[in-house]
Order: C-alpha cells, then sequence, then structure tokens
C-alpha cells in the first residue's frame, strides 16, 4: 500500500481468500461459478458420499496436492488430514468427484491470469495436467503436462475461455479485487469436457519457480 500503486505481489488477504477452500468456493458460488458440491462437516461426510458415490477428502488450507485423496461410500474419513504446513493437520472438506473424460483418472487444467497495467487480466494458454492412473492430476504428483492447444479441441479451449473470463469478473467483485496480481485458476474437465472450478490458487508455483 505504500508503493504508489505499484504491484509487487499477491497480498495477504487475498492470499488468504485462495488458500481457505471454503472460504473462496462460497465467494465464487454465489457469484454464479460452477464448481463441485463441498462438505465441510465430517458427520455428513458419509451421507454427502453416499449421494455423490465419490468424493476427495482435501485438507481446507491445502495446496499443491498434499494430502488430498479420492475416496467412496465405507472409506474411512478422518477429520483432519496432512496439509502443507508440516506438524499442522488441516481440518479435512469432502469435494464431490467429477468424472473425468473417458480413459483418464483425471484431466484438469491450469490457466495463468495475470494484471495488465490497464487494471484488466491476461490469460495464458490453457495448460493440462493428466494422468491415466492417477485421480488428483497435479504436476506435483507426476501428473502429464501439455499445452492445452496440442491436446483439447477447439470447442473445449473455448468453453474453458469463457469459463475463465466468468471467474476473472467475479474475482474483480472481490473486496480483494485491488491487491490481486496472478492466479492460477484450476479447472477439472468432465466426461464431456466441460470445465468446473476446482480452486484458485494466489501462488502458481511451478510458473514462478521457471521464472
Amino acid at each position: 500500500k505504500g508503493l504508489d500503486g505499484i504491484p509487487m505481489g499477491n497480498s495477504l488477504d487475498f492470499t488468504m481468500l485462495c488458500r481457505d477452500k471454503l472460504a473462496s468456493q462460497k465467494a465464487f458460488v454465489s457469484r454464479g461459478i460452477r464448481m463441485p458440491e463441498v462438505e465441510s462437516d465430517p458427520e455428513r461426510f458419509q451421507s454427502a458420499l453416499q449421494q455423490w458415490r465419490s468424493g476427495f477428502l482435501k485438507p481446507q488450507y491445502g495446496a499443491l496436492g498434499i494430502g488430498v485423496q479420492k475416496v467412496e461410500p465405507g472409506d474411512t474419513l478422518p477429520t483432519h488430514t496432512i496439509g502443507v504446513v508440516e506438524h499442522r493437520p488441516d481440518p479435512t472438506i469432502l469435494q464431490a468427484a467429477i468424472e473425468p473424460p473417458r480413459g483418464w483418472a483425471s484431466q484438469t487444467v491450469r490457466v495463468l491470469i495475470q494484471r495488465t497495467p490497464q487494471g484488466g487480466w491476461f490469460i495464458g494458454t490453457p495448460v493440462v495436467r493428466r494422468s491415466t492412473s492417477d485421480p488428483v492430476a497435479n504436476a506435483a504428483r507426476g501428473a502429464e503436462v501439455a499445452a492445452g492447444p496440442n491436446v483439447l479441441t477447439p470447442k473445449t479451449l473455448h468453453r474453458i475461455d469463457e469459463e475463465v473470463r466468468s471467474i476473472c469478473e467475479a474475482l474483480d467483485t472481490t473486496e480483494e479485487a485491488n491487491h490481486m496480481v496472478e492466479a492460477g485458476i484450476d479447472l477439472v474437465l468432465d466426461t464431456d469436457f466441460e470445465p468446473w472450478l476446482i480452486e484458485i490458487n494466489s501462488r502458481p508455483r511451478g510458473r514462478m519457480e521457471i521464472l
């Protein structure tokens, strides 16, 4: 705030909005963005799984795919799980699983967005992370990584672009909007290659490591 409007990085408020999966889910769903259902009460985990048939148990403040596991009715569902902070387990949340495209265990898409000098958003090329064996397609877990235009149809790329632009519009309506510099938008593709928002990352690690 003391740098005369020169952005140096995402602010703490935006970082915490992204880190808290429940808070960000509430913020985006209330703004019309489609996300898989989430249950935060462990006492309702099993009934939610019965309804969804499968889901993902994940740390509420997680990142990099750490502590995320796919679960089905009857599986053990702990109230806490490993997170990104060592020796500090996170409370778990349960998110409904989106059935992936045929022949894949999972396909996710990362789109990097960055603020322009005019205050709009630059939208990067979609990057696909996919796996035939791991239901959590994350580069940190060894998923195949490919440029979207090389592996997705023009129709799917168009739908991703539409969804990302809607997410950017939603971001601009939040209280944290003025302090956003960049973000990584994570989408998952369903059986019809329709994108669903999974989460927003305020620290897109892979990109920053490359830079």
